[in-house]
């Protein structure tokens, strides 16, 4: 009934890999400092790979592609993290699962600008600068770097930069008015990041 059989014959399908990536959360980065780094390092199979991404952070959601770049504001006193979606696409166009990468973001300190009550001649300062951070900002505990700018009518202001907790500088006013010594202080919370400058 010419049923005839022919030679079997193969058909090879080469099957390009995809490539794996593995969730991670990265080391802890500053408020306002930027970043930029290849995801390529959390792919667990060797494949090669380009990335197009998105990127969560306080409720706000952006996109991108190539590095996990971004320059994030954080005052809350706390960690938020920076949530990046990823999605790894091979040379020979194989797209493989998102994997996330997280990045905390860790605060700066806040400080705010104040003007103290007056103080009499050649008393003592004792301004505790992590108060205001407490009372004023966000009560991140912090180190400071303090310096004044020079007034001609009163001595005892530091006019080098001085690292303590307190401004404790002795004023002495001999001018026959009141006069003013304003100082600017640098806070650096106690996980390294700094702070804005504020007045007192």
């Amino acid at each position: 009934d010419g049923g005839c059989t022919g030679e079997s014959f193969t058909i090879s399908v080469p099957v390009n890999p995809e490539p794996v990536g593995a969730d991670a959360t990265t080391a802890g980065v500053c408020s306002d400092s930027p970043f930029s780094f290849d995801a390529q390092g959390y792919i667990t199979n060797g494949v090669a790979a380009t990335f197009d991404w998105s990127v969560t952070y306080d409720g706000n959601t952006t996109a991108g592609s190539g590095a996990l770049a971004g320059t994030f504001n954080n005052i809350t006193g706390g960690t938020l993290n920076a949530v990046f979606t990823v999605t790894p696409t091979s040379a020979g166009l194989c797209v493989g699962s998102d994997f996330v990468i997280t990045v905390p973001i860790l605060s700066e300190p806040v400080g705010a600008d104040e003007v103290i009550a007056a103080i009499c001649s050649d008393d003592a300062l004792a301004y505790d600068l992590q108060d205001n951070v407490d009372n004023s900002g966000n009560s991140l505990p912090s180190t400071f770097s303090w310096i004044a700018a020079d007034n001609a009518d009163v001595t005892g202001e530091s006019l080098v930069a001085v690292n303590s907790a307190a401004i404790t500088d002795v004023l002495v006013n001999l001018s026959g008015t009141q006069q003013t010594v304003q100082y600017t202080v640098t806070p650096t919370g106690v996980n390294g990041c700094a702070g804005s400058t504020f007045t007192v």
